[in-house]
């Protein structure tokens, strides 16, 4: 899913809600390409949670639509409630419509 959702310039989040155990620690693996079509060629996205959070990027150069050169990315938090919201969202700058891509996302208790 191309993370740069626009409706009249309006970016979207995607977002989860888990339950979780407080002080649990947890990871969240997922795979990342991006939207090889238009600029900027380096994507950006966010993965959120518990107050917390996680910056990664993906170059296109070289990518096409048929061969994104998906990669597996993984992120820990630490939960302080009950339940916890991952949020994912692109930080590219314009909000064009060629964003970072996300699929394959799964969350595991590792502590």
């Amino acid at each position: 899913m191309d993370r740069n959702l626009s409706v009249a310039g309006l970016r979207l989040r995607r977002h989860s809600r888990m339950g979780r155990e407080p002080g649990g620690v947890y990871r969240v693996s997922f795979a990342m390409a991006g939207n090889p079509e238009g600029s900027p060629a380096v994507k950006s996205m966010a993965v959120g949670a518990a107050n917390q959070l996680g910056v990664f990027t993906f170059d296109v150069s070289g990518k096409s639509i048929s061969a994104m050169g998906w990669q597996t990315r993984s992120w820990t938090f630490t939960a302080r409630d009950n339940s916890s919201t991952i949020e994912f969202w692109s930080t590219d700058q314009g909000g064009g419509l060629w964003g970072p891509a996300l699929d394959s996302v799964s969350v595991f208790r590792i502590e």
